[in-house]
């Protein structure tokens, strides 16, 4: 996985999360001169305990879903085959702004293969609170893994939560198939006032 941030303001504090020790290694070396990234080697779900993190061919589709068979299909023979599980300590959005004294967060990036819905459900505190201004993350539409959250859910999730969706980005498409698999989403408060000088979460997985 490449990790990059670009355009961040000062004022901005970047918070970032992996689990995977590899990937979180990645992650600590490229910004190891960056004093401006912070990041922890943990994930995010519905509950603060440990999981089963589901480890494939490719990391960069390492989820706590297993891996459905159709995904090959859409992404490719042995993309998302899976070659271990590890036990990987997971936490909630709530939890760790309460733990952190993190009173409010300009964006909060959600990309966890599958499993987004569940870090929105650990966001129950902050997202009804409305202290969180945006969610950007990724939606795929096509069976990759088993029990991941389809569009509607996550649609219904955020609006029942007072989140209305602004746009969507970085669509994938496969002409050969005709179909759209995955692209990535931004939704807003929609009672949200002027922008915050807070914290800016980026959930890799």
């Amino acid at each position: 996985r490449d990790y990059k941030v670009t355009g961040v303001q000062t004022c901005a504090l970047p918070i970032s999360f992996e689990p995977f020790l590899e990937s979180f290694r990645t992650l600590k070396a490229t910004f190891a001169s960056d004093r401006l990234i912070h990041a922890h080697q943990f994930g995010f779900a519905e509950r603060v305990g440990s999981l089963s993190l589901n480890v494939n061919n490719v990391p960069d589709t390492n989820s706590l879903f297993p891996s459905d068979a159709a995904g090959s299909f859409f992404w490719g023979k042995t993309i998302t085959d899976t070659i271990q599980q590890v036990e990987v300590e997971i936490s909630t959005v709530d939890a760790f702004c309460q733990t952190n004294g993190i009173a409010h967060v300009d964006l909060l990036k959600i990309d966890t293969q599958g499993a987004e819905a569940r870090v929105l459900q650990g966001s129950e505190a902050m997202l009804r609170e409305k202290r969180i201004s945006c969610v950007y993350l990724e939606i795929i539409l096509v069976p990759t893994y088993q029990g991941q959250a389809k569009f509607h859910e996550i649609l219904k999730l955020l609006d029942d939560r007072s989140y209305s969706l602004f746009s969507i980005y970085n669509l994938v498409y496969r002409p050969w198939c005709d179909r759209l698999l995955q692209f990535d989403a931004i939704f807003t408060a929609t009672e949200s006032g002027t922008a915050h000088a807070g914290e800016g979460f980026t959930l890799t997985r």
